[in-house]
């Protein structure tokens, strides 16, 4: 059994990952470029239904069960915080907590006056998360990311959706999608609310970030809201702490992991 194994290029260590063990940093070097990942190795990967070529998880990052809420996360954010007994949090989720802000308009990026986009800014050629600030990478490993805003797209467009009061007895509501081509392929997204501050609000409705942010208004980020009446995308500040459904996506951490020269 070898712990230590150099690599010459990015394809070879690729190639040879699913039979590697893995610590939580590993290397590769190529041409005299240190290629660095911090991301988790692939872990006992969860269960996915498959719509419209899309593997999505059957419930939300940090949860234990499909009615569980989960973790919180602020854009960008890979660390998150979950909700005490008495439905608060010890982290306050608000824009001096947020990833790649500055307040005030002195930094590099764009923003309202109020705060600045360091990263992720309109101005740095990105219009989605890489993998280093992907929560559902961090959590679940390299096999798994935010779903896209245009994935959210496709199950909408691929699905029925129905409003579910007390879902199989757990006294938790939320929106059931079921596959318009097989209605044995199912998801259940609770009601989470979303976290401003200390505290939970909105827990009659349901937050879920996508992987893009609003490149017309950096400070936001692509989300779905889920009403009791409707399912609607919509932005939000980057600031608030909202749940993510992760999908499936083999290697993805691994192909869109960062440079660092060496």
């Amino acid at each position: 059994m070898k712990y230590l194994k150099k690599f010459e290029t990015q394809s070879g260590y690729t190639e040879a990952y699913s039979e590697l063990i893995l610590p939580n940093v590993s290397l590769v070097t190529e041409n005299n470029k240190v290629y660095c990942n911090p991301l988790l190795p692939p872990q006992p990967d969860h269960d996915y239904v498959e719509i419209a070529g899309v593997k999505w998880a059957t419930m939300n990052v940090g949860a234990n069960s499909v009615t569980d809420y989960g973790r919180y996360f602020q854009w960008a954010d890979t660390e998150g915080d979950v909700l005490t007994q008495d439905k608060q949090f010890t982290k306050n989720f608000d824009w001096s907590t947020c990833p790649y802000t500055q307040s005030g308009g002195s930094g590099s990026g764009s923003g309202s006056g109020s705060v600045t986009m360091l990263k992720y800014n309109g101005n740095d050629g990105k219009t989605r998360l890489e993998a280093i600030d992907d929560a559902a990478t961090a959590t679940l490993g390299v096999n798994w990311r935010m779903p896209t805003s245009e994935e959210f797209d496709s199950l909408i467009q691929n699905t029925t959706q129905t409003f579910v009061e007390d879902y199989e007895g757990s006294d938790v509501d939320g929106w059931l999608f079921t596959s318009i081509t097989d209605t044995n392929k199912k998801l259940f997204f609770p009601f989470c609310g979303r976290a401003s501050q200390y505290y939970l609000e909105y827990g009659d409705n349901g937050y879920y970030w996508a992987s893009d942010f609003d490149t017309t208004n950096v400070e936001f980020a692509h989300f779905v809201q889920l009403y009791t009446y409707d399912v609607q995308k919509n932005t939000n500040e980057r600031f608030y702490g909202l749940s993510i459904r992760p999908v499936y996506d083999e290697g993805y951490g691994l192909r869109n992991n960062n440079e660092e020269e060496g």
